[in-house]
């Protein structure tokens, strides 16, 4: 399911835009062949759906024939809204990121007043709030797209980017409860990540995976989860460890930690504080790499002097000095 994480994200994103009526507009992103009516239509279309639908009219019209463009341009400093398709929802995050500049805005305003035909597709004030909002959701989802890419991406990531996402979901909601548009977006994405986390319970490996990286344990989850959910948690994955020791794996894990030691894998960090090095190099301005330091600020350690006299029970799975480095 690692693998799927990103597929994952785009179906939860897909229907958080725009629900059950996301497939029907896939085939009416282009208006380079639309009669005058057929445009009309098309705006009428879009215009239904709130405030997305007018930011994609706006975006649409401004780059429909290269006088709007160059008419646009000139209200906006240079600056060209990007066009949001239908394969990638990224493109909806780069349209509302350029949208919503109070240089882009303005220009937005002058642009509709010389062009009466977009006049319904005049963005309120509510409105832009709530596509304010709407960025900020797709912006949390791209930093863990992008921390799910390349090498990684591992099982350890799994719940914790899910966790992440479903947090971004309930963010907006603590200080506008009563927005209606906004929660049922919210409910629809909301509901498709939780069938994949739902799933991640018939198989103990997904808590496994978490729990067995010396930088994460048990703390994330009592950290991030509920006691409950911890709780039934660790019994799920207590039985799992004693089927496993029943199948006589144990020494074979154990092998396996001291054979691989000196490469860089979990076992190789076991006895590891992780560093500042350790970490991804957007470690600061990503926000899933910070859900995911679930360290407490009192057993921060400068250099491995103080990490080691941080732990003054002696470490008998060392059995010489020279492999604890």
């Amino acid at each position: 399911m690692t693998r799927c994480i990103g597929h994952i994200i785009n179906l939860s994103v897909q229907d958080f835009l725009f629900g059950n009526s996301n497939t029907a507009l896939h085939d009416s992103l282009d208006w380079s062949n639309f009669t005058a009516d057929e445009l009309q239509v098309e705006l009428l279309k879009w215009r239904r759906l709130g405030p997305l639908g007018k930011a994609h009219n706006i975006a649409l019209h401004t780059r429909k024939t290269p006088a709007r463009i160059k008419q646009f341009r000139e209200l906006s400093g240079g600056i060209l809204l990007k066009r949001d398709n239908a394969t990638r929802w990224n493109s909806w995050n780069n349209l509302l990121e350029t949208l919503l500049r109070p240089d882009v805005r303005h220009a937005i305003e002058i642009y509709i007043d010389e062009n009466p035909l977009l006049e319904d597709d005049r963005l309120e004030r509510g409105e832009w709030k709530l596509l304010d909002k709407v960025q900020k959701i797709l912006s949390a989802f791209k930093q863990a797209t992008k921390a799910m890419e390349g090498h990684q991406a591992t099982l350890t990531h799994l719940l914790p980017s899910i966790d992440f996402l479903l947090h971004i979901y309930s963010e907006p909601l603590k200080d506008n409860p009563d927005n209606r548009i906004l929660s049922s977006m919210i409910r629809m994405g909301w509901e498709k990540l939780d069938k994949y986390f739902s799933a991640t319970n018939r198989a103990p490996v997904y808590l496994a995976a978490v729990v067995l990286n010396p930088k994460l344990k048990w703390r994330y989850f009592e950290v991030k989860w509920d006691r409950d959910w911890v709780r039934g948690g660790k019994q799920r994955l207590k039985q799992y460890w004693l089927q496993y020791v029943a199948n006589g794996q144990e020494d074979n894990l154990r092998n396996s930690i001291f054979h691989n030691q000196d490469h860089d894998q979990p076992g190789a960090s076991i006895h590891r504080q992780s560093s500042q090095s350790d970490l991804p190099q957007d470690e600061d301005e990503n926000r899933f790499w910070a859900w995911m330091d679930v360290r407490s600020p009192g057993v921060l350690v400068k250099d491995d002097y103080e990490r080691y006299c941080s732990n003054s029970e002696p470490e008998s799975v060392v059995d010489h000095p020279l492999k604890y480095i």
